[in-house]
């Protein structure tokens, strides 16, 4: 195993990375699927490798954490289960991203997971693409009820309704492009080009190439350094440039003129971000099968619970489990005459699944005992936070709580209903938090408090939340909105409602 190299800031398993508590690898789970097979693999080499615990990350990675090192033999085994790229230079890539419910949304368009399948097969058959930058990115979306398109990605394919493809009667249904060339940290934004399912993947493949030929232009930049991202190859080139580049490299490769609409982008805005993971137990579109959203402790699965859940998706379902991005995992195919023996096993794992459970929406990065950047234990004091409220307030509507270490918010991206931001306060020892609404900036920050002082001021304000919204179904993040952070202050310190957390 070698350490990450200059060029790449993310975590592979052939590029581990060196934290706080040892080395960190990352397994990259395309579409975020595991089948029974992978999971005994990877509870054979944590068994090898004496961790008692894997984690799940916000792309729907698997993390090892605290390693001495993964052998040969370790990876060869890995591979053999199809966990390890086969060239190990395309193995950093980011993963390929999807909706966890691909194939069993009701209301799913496109089963897009084929298409994820032929692009991770590309990339692992092509090893000149481990020149794209580590974090170039490829996300498609099926038009079912849970979009992770909108999440940080540099390039999204969407079922896209509203395209006309003419000359092309059979398509019925197309992909719209979307293309992050913004400022850093924007979503990707609609580029007006649809084009047929089909024609994807000649579309990526055009993508990476003309994005590796403006790095060998780009001013400045040496092959030693790290790839720069896509938006700056763009932001370098100019959109129209790079775009017509990338159209005459697709039809080079067709052999024909792509057959895409190419359209004015709309003016809506992109989709509400969905702020919980999904829980519970859901019909699928195949009849009588449901899946069960199990939540996972701040995205930690110990090695026994995993060995636990494969046991039950062997006996109850497809033989799989599929990880999300809020870090929590789906089992997926239960025949409905099985679920309450899924949800009884699965709670005799000491592992919720309640659509109302905290779980479901508490976030935390890996805090100051694996990463030398966080000013406090963030893990340690989200575990506090919901063991404190888990005896004293009943959630009824899902809330986002995410603990961050310092401002890289590496642990979720997008803004949360409240923001624990740590800081560290007269000495390395004494810890605290920033709490804000609707992210971390200054202009939504309610109070600084030690840490001891999060379960009541938390408390507190969840409590208000409830007592005062307009309607049950009214989230923390609409009420927050009614407000100036002023009137918030004050709201959050009524007395009437500070005698019920007494």
């Amino acid at each position: 195993m070698a350490f990450v190299d200059g060029r790449s800031a993310c975590p592979g398993l052939f590029y581990a990375t060196p934290a706080q508590d040892g080395m960190l690898s990352r397994i990259r789970l395309p579409g975020g699927h595991l089948t029974v097979p992978q999971c005994q693999a990877i509870g054979q080499i944590a068994d090898r490798a004496g961790i008692q615990s894997v984690q799940v990350t916000n792309r729907a990675n698997l993390q090892l954490r605290s390693l001495q090192a993964l052998d040969s033999e370790m990876l060869e085994q890995l591979r053999a289960a199809k966990l390890a790229a086969p060239i190990a230079e395309v193995d950093a890539l980011r993963n390929i991203m999807t909706s966890p419910i691909a194939g069993l949304d009701p209301q799913e368009q496109l089963d897009p997971r084929p298409l994820v399948v032929a692009w991770d097969n590309y990339l692992c058959r092509h090893p000149e693409l481990a020149r794209l930058s580590a974090k170039f990115s490829v996300c498609f979306d099926g038009g079912g009820s849970l979009a992770v398109w909108h999440r940080p990605n540099d390039i999204a394919l969407v079922v896209d309704p509203e395209a006309d493809l003419a000359g092309d009667a059979e398509a019925a249904i197309a992909l719209r492009l979307y293309v992050s060339r913004g400022d850093r940290g924007e979503s990707p934004v609609q580029t007006g080009i649809s084009i047929r399912p089909q024609d994807s993947l000649a579309l990526l493949s055009a993508l990476a190439a003309v994005y590796l030929q403006g790095v060998i232009g780009l001013r400045n930049h040496t092959p030693q350094q790290r790839a720069p991202r896509l938006r700056q190859v763009i932001q370098q080139q100019g959109w129209d440039s790079f775009l017509q580049a990338v159209l005459q490299a697709v039809e080079q490769q067709l052999g024909h003129r792509l057959l895409c609409s190419q359209s004015p982008c709309p003016s809506a805005s992109l989709p509400v971000l969905s702020q919980a993971a999904p829980m519970g137990v859901h019909p699928q579109r195949q009849p009588g099968l449901s899946y069960c959203g199990v939540g996972l402790p701040l995205g930690q699965l110990t090695i026994v619970q995993l060995r636990g859940l494969t046991a039950i998706a062997t006996s109850y379902g497809s033989k799989s489990l599929r990880l999300t991005p809020w870090q929590n995992l789906l089992i997926p195919d239960i025949p409905d005459r099985f679920v309450s023996t899924v949800q009884a096993e699965v709670e005799q794992l000491g592992l919720p699944h309640s659509a109302d459970h905290l779980w479901r929406g508490l976030v935390a990065c890996t805090g100051s005992p694996g990463c030398a950047a966080s000013a406090t234990d963030t893990k340690g004091d989200a575990l506090a936070l919901a063991t404190a409220l888990a005896s004293r307030l009943q959630l009824d509507c899902p809330i986002n709580i995410h603990f961050t270490g310092c401002e890289k918010s590496c642990a979720q991206h997008h803004p949360s209903d409240i923001t624990c931001l740590g800081i560290r306060i007269d000495s390395p020892q004494a810890a605290a938090y920033r709490i804000s609404v609707g992210g971390y900036s200054v202009e939504r920050e309610l109070y600084v408090i030690d840490a001891a002082s999060l379960p009541s001021t938390l408390e507190q304000m969840l409590r208000i939340y409830q007592h005062y919204r307009s309607q049950p179904t009214e989230s923390f993040s609409e009420f927050v909105g009614h407000y100036e952070i002023d009137q918030l202050r004050q709201l959050f310190q009524d007395d009437e409602i500070t005698e019920l957390t007494k």
